[in-house]
């Protein structure tokens, strides 16, 4: 796009490797590489707040805390990009000390889907009662999902013409995973892929692998989804057969749910059980190298998403892209990503994921023909390039709409 370079401030709520923070990193690392000037601010620590660096040398990034006042003045700014509904209190804090100065730039970028109705209180109106009056006061709110926007508009009585102004843009593919697009649905590449990365993750080559990954919260439901899963694996009758499964957890996990996952790995060692003969459990922690998530990708058969409630799931993306079949909850941004048997399947009971997982495992044919649609999906409707085009107008309109240094 032909425009004049931008100025622009990126507020992560934290530093931690879940879909949300890592949307954010891309597009840092988007509006660099078209030349704008970022910076970007976290107001609480996590896993990446000391790797990040390591990993990814072109990223500066500075601590701040939800009381502080900005550094610089937002007119320094062209435009302010705040992460999620948990910037609110920071928000706040700079609205009270900027006004319109600060709110004229802001693009609020909300990506939370709550579970239930005490989550929903909590994410709506939370220990601070100005979210609504934060929200209506901000140039642009943008949600990453139908599901997520319908929630908040919902929930908020917001006048017709603020709804109006209200806007959906997805989450995108990373850059960096483009160049694989045209030929990982292919299956003679992907089973040599699957083979090398199974001998130096020293899995057998034999042996199926079903991969969950993502942010594995109580919050999202995801242990209790997966604890129904493993119990109903253990006692599925088509285990019978001596075929060996592995089921990899790669992502944040929270402590009280990484106790969990590991009694049930405690569990499956014992001899009593049918998971016990057929199924390994191994629990990886957070993954910040592109390489070695490679690996793991590639040595799936299924992408497992099993969260209650997802606001979008970038994850599938990932799936999609590394030409593995993806079978998720039909809730939020899952649904709305996959077309249940077209470009994934979606289940909403035990007895159904149960089935869609053997679904896959037994039909290689059907494996095939949604992986390659998946592909086709993502490479059409979820690129960087499209995502990157979507953010540049939207920020540029700030800037031309506000005072700033222009």
């Amino acid at each position: 796009m032909n425009q004049e370079k931008l100025s622009v401030l990126l507020v992560s709520h934290e530093m931690t490797p879940t879909g949300a923070v890592l949307s954010l990193l891309n597009l840092y690392h988007g509006l660099s590489a078209r030349g704008h000037a970022v910076d970007m601010i976290a107001l609480d620590g996590g896993y990446l707040a000391s790797t990040i660096e390591q990993v990814d040398t072109s990223l500066t990034w500075n601590q701040s805390s939800p009381s502080t006042i900005m550094g610089n003045p937002p007119d320094a700014y062209d435009a302010i990009v705040a992460n999620t509904i948990a910037s609110d209190a920071w928000l706040d804090t700079q609205y009270k000390a900027f006004g319109p100065l600060f709110s004229d730039r802001l693009l609020w970028f909300i990506r939370e889907l709550p579970r239930d109705l005490e989550s929903q209180a909590r994410y709506l109106y939370g220990s601070f009662p100005s979210r609504k009056s934060l929200m209506q006061l901000a140039h642009s709110v943008v949600f990453v999902s139908r599901s997520s926007k319908a929630l908040y508009e919902g929930h908020y009585d917001l006048s017709p013409r603020f709804k109006q102004s209200l806007r959906v843009v997805n989450n995108a593919l990373n850059a960096d995973l483009n160049s694989i697009l045209p030929c990982m649905h292919q299956s003679r590449l992907r089973d040599t892929l699957m083979a090398l990365s199974k001998v130096a993750l020293r899995i057998p080559t034999s042996h199926t692998v079903i991969m969950s990954t993502g942010k594995f919260s109580q919050q999202k439901g995801s242990y209790e989804t997966m604890n129904d899963f493993l119990r109903t694996f253990s006692r599925d009758k088509r285990n019978n057969k001596d075929e060996f499964k592995h089921i990899i957890f790669v992502g944040d996990v929270e402590k009280t749910y990484w106790k969990v996952l590991r009694k049930q790995y405690l569990e499956s060692r014992t001899r009593n059980g049918k998971l016990s003969h057929h199924t390994r459990l191994h629990l990886v922690g957070s993954i910040t190298s592109t390489k070695a998530m490679r690996e793991y990708y590639n040595v799936a058969s299924i992408i497992l998403l099993h969260s209650k409630c997802e606001a979008f799931g970038r994850v599938i993306l990932e799936a999609f892209a590394h030409g593995v079949p993806v079978v998720a909850t039909g809730c939020g941004g899952p649904a709305e990503i996959i077309k249940h048997g077209k470009t994934g399947l979606l289940f909403s009971t035990d007895a159904e994921l149960m089935w869609n997982v053997e679904h896959l495992i037994n039909n290689p044919e059907i494996t095939s023909s949604i992986s390659k649609r998946s592909c086709d999906l993502v490479r059409s409707k979820f690129s960087s390039t499209s995502y990157m085009n979507t953010m540049e107008k939207i920020l540029t309109d700030i800037a031309l709409k506000s005072s700033g240094p222009r």
